[in-house]
């Protein structure tokens, strides 16, 4: 019989059982109801934002427990959310005239039941199984596995206080989690002992493992933003923020406004020695996405996917370390240095000021070397040096100089597992030929 472990049973035996382990809401709600047929987006009496409203103000109101050996779960809340999410579900479902007479009857009944619940039993349940039908939409479809990818849409450029915009083009996926680099030592101590200024509980934020800062989207987040802000380290690095609102319980405070959660100190030289020929730091991000499972021990249904890690581009301020920006009209072709030279689209790339480049780019003497490492200027679309160019060939105009710009490589772009599994996002001066 299906949900043997929860039919029949208390809260406390449940709980007490051993067989059953409890989940983090934001990782384990069905799609179901998150998304699914019984979702208030589906016209569904099950209201997510009801759920974290009521852990944000008390993480032990709602509880989720699973059955590791079929995966099933069951989702305790409290009486009184349970009378709000019907109150609004039927609200919307009836005409007032039939509201009154039916929420009358409903609560009468259903409503007194559960106010009934002693206490210590916490609530009504919710049974539901991953991957039930209904799971996604309003009929009978089941949530697939999810994939992962994501984008830049705009690097944070050179600005002293700018933005680095994602765009989360996952499919499926019912949260996420990101990681920007590695913290460790005062600075994420600090960001620790802020977070933890918010509670009363003194626990330690989960969004952190050992060492890093991991931000937590309880809810899928098609595209947001990480503040930029050069100001608060000076010369010595650089400070991102959140903008967006993490998962947020007594146990997990995530980001406190104000409280940096990315240094970035080191300082790349185009030229490798110094910085005559442009200077830019390099962030990176990473993380994994989840539908309706969980990657991890003893998990049933894992559909994690993780994300390729991938590099962003930023830049000192002009009044810290005199970047300067210039540009220069080429010619461009997608996959060929010959259609580039004969009747490659105009266009205008920006980048650092360099010597002795195209129109003081850098193109570097490792430029079409095979043996050594991409050297050239990264290229952008526009003076803010935030929105990449695309890869290809550059045509010099009124020359037979063709550059190529490439993503990780010399002759063309290569993929991330190529380069140490990470990706980088912007393309760069590579090679050079002649047409």
């Amino acid at each position: 019989m299906a949900f043997d472990k929860f039919k029949g049973k208390t809260f406390t035996q449940v709980t007490s059982s051993n067989l059953t382990i409890r989940r983090e809401p934001y990782k384990k709600l069905p799609a179901s109801l998150r998304k699914g047929k019984k979702s208030k987006a589906q016209n569904g009496f099950f209201d997510y934002d009801i759920i974290k409203t009521a852990i944000a103000n008390n993480p032990n109101s709602v509880r989720v427990e699973q059955d590791l050996e079929t995966g099933e779960i069951a989702t305790y809340y409290s009486a009184s959310d349970f009378r709000q999410m019907f109150f609004n579900h039927l609200s919307k479902s009836f005409s007032e005239t039939a509201f009154q007479n039916l929420s009358a009857s409903f609560f009468t009944k259903f409503g007194n039941a559960v106010d009934g619940i002693p206490p210590d039993q916490l609530g009504p349940c919710v049974l539901s199984r991953a991957f039930e039908p209904g799971s996604t939409g309003s009929g009978t479809d089941i949530i697939p596995p999810c994939t992962a990818s994501f984008r830049f849409k705009l690097h944070p450029g050179i600005l002293r206080a700018s933005k680095l915009i994602i765009v989360n083009e996952s499919t499926d996926a019912l949260y996420s989690t990101f990681k920007f680099g590695s913290i460790s030592g005062s600075f994420a101590d600090a960001q620790r002992q802020a977070s933890n200024a918010l509670t009363t509980s003194g626990e330690i934020s989960r969004s952190f493992d050992g060492n890093d800062f991991h931000y937590i989207q309880d809810d899928f987040e098609p595209e947001w933003a990480i503040e930029y802000n050069e100001s608060s380290f000076g010369k010595e690095g650089i400070c991102f923020y959140a903008l967006t609102s993490s998962y947020t319980s007594s146990d997990d405070v995530g980001v406190v406004s104000g409280s940096g959660f990315i240094k970035t100190g080191s300082t790349n030289f185009y030229n490798g020695i110094n910085h005559n020929d442009g200077i830019y730091y390099q962030g990176t991000v990473k993380g994994f996405i989840s539908g309706e499972g969980e990657f991890g021990p003893g998990e049933t249904n894992a559909t994690d996917a993780f994300f390729p890690q991938q590099n962003f581009i930023h830049y000192p301020s002009t009044e810290l370390q005199g970047t300067v920006v210039r540009s220069g009209s080429f010619k461009y072709n997608s996959s060929s240095a010959a259609d580039a030279s004969s009747s490659g689209t105009p266009l205008t790339l920006y980048y650092v000021s360099g010597s002795g480049g195209p129109s003081e780019s850098f193109t570097g003497s490792f430029c079409g070397d095979q043996t050594k490492e991409v050297s050239g200027s990264h290229l952008w679309l526009d003076s803010t040096l935030r929105t990449a160019a695309s890869a290809g060939f550059y045509a010099i105009p009124g020359t037979d100089t063709v550059l190529g710009s490439f993503i990780g490589g010399i002759t063309s772009s290569k993929d991330y597992e190529t380069q140490g599994g990470i990706r980088d996002t912007v393309p760069r001066f590579a090679s050079k030929s002649v047409h």
